[in-house]
C-alpha cells in the first residue's frame, strides 16, 4: 500500500516537472530568437550610427568653408596688395588665376554635394530596405515558415548585399593603408607651406624686392599647376 502510494507521488512529480518545463522550453527558443534577431538590429543599428557620424561630419566641414570665406577675402586683398608693390606686371595672372581656382573648387563642392545627397538618400533607402527584411524573416521564423539556421544565412545575404561587392572594394587594412599616407602627403605638404610662408615674411620684413619677386613668380606657376589638377579631377568626376 505504501509502494502504491510512493509510485503516484513519484508519478505526480514527474508529471508535474514535465508540464512546468514545456514553458521554460517555450522561453528558452523565443528568448534564443528574440536574441539572434537583437544582435542583427544592433549592428544594423551600429552601421546607421556610422552613416550618420560621416554625414554630419561632412555638413560640418562644408559649414566650415563657408565660414572662413571672409577670412580669406581680407587675406586675398592684402596679398594682391604686395603683388601690385612688388611685381605689379603679375597682378592680373594672378587675380585670372585666384579666379579659375575658386569656379573649378566650387564646381567640384557642387558635384561632391550632389554626390553626398544621392548616396544619403540611397542609404535611407537601404536602410528601411533591410528593417523591413528583418521583420519579414522574423515572422517566418515565428510562423516556423524557416528555421533559424534559414534565417541566418538570409540574414548574411542580406547584410553583404547591403555592404556591396566585398571583393570591389579596398579590406580594412588597405583602407588604413591609404587612409596613413594620404595624411603623411597632407602633413608634408603642410609643412612645406609653412617653410614658404616663413621665408615669404622673412623677405616682406627684410624688404628683399629680388626674393619677393622670384617667390611670387614660383607661387604663380604652382598655382597654374595647381588648377590643372584641379581641372582634371573636375573632368573625371564629370565622366563618372
Amino acid at each position: 500500500m505504501l509502494n502504491k502510494k510512493i509510485k503516484r507521488i513519484l508519478s505526480m512529480s514527474l508529471m508535474m516537472a514535465c508540464v512546468m518545463s514545456v514553458p521554460t522550453f517555450a522561453n528558452e527558443v523565443q528568448n534564443e530568437d528574440t536574441n539572434f534577431f537583437r544582435g542583427k538590429e544592433h549592428r544594423i543599428e551600429k552601421f546607421e550610427e556610422r552613416k550618420d557620424s560621416r554625414f554630419e561630419k561632412k555638413e560640418e566641414r562644408m559649414q566650415k568653408f563657408e565660414e572662413s570665406k571672409e577670412k580669406r577675402e581680407e587675406n586675398l586683398n592684402k596679398f594682391y596688395e604686395t603683388v601690385e608693390k612688388y611685381a605689379s606686371d603679375l597682378l592680373d595672372d594672378f587675380k585670372a588665376e585666384i579666379e579659375e581656382k575658386d569656379g573649378l573648387i566650387e564646381e567640384l563642392k557642387e558635384l561632391h554635394n550632389d554626390k553626398f545627397e544621392g548616396k544619403k538618400e540611397e542609404f535611407e533607402a537601404k536602410k528601411e530596405e533591410i528593417k523591413s527584411f528583418v521583420e519579414e524573416i522574423r515572422k517566418k521564423v515565428e510562423d516556423e515558415e524557416i528555421t533559424k539556421e534559414e534565417a541566418k544565412e538570409l540574414m548574411k545575404e542580406k547584410m553583404d548585399e547591403f555592404k556591396g561587392d566585398k571583393d570591389s572594394k579596398m579590406n580594412k587594412e588597405d583602407r588604413e593603408e591609404k587612409r596613413d599616407e594620404r595624411k603623411d602627403k597632407r602633413d608634408s605638404n603642410k609643412e612645406d607651406r609653412k617653410e614658404k610662408r616663413d621665408e615669404f615674411k622673412e623677405a616682406l620684413e627684410n624688404e628683399d624686392e629680388a626674393k619677393i619677386r622670384e617667390m611670387l613668380e614660383e607661387k604663380l606657376e604652382n598655382l597654374k599647376e595647381h588648377n590643372d589638377k584641379l581641372q582634371e579631377k573636375l573632368d573625371e568626376l564629370k565622366a563618372q
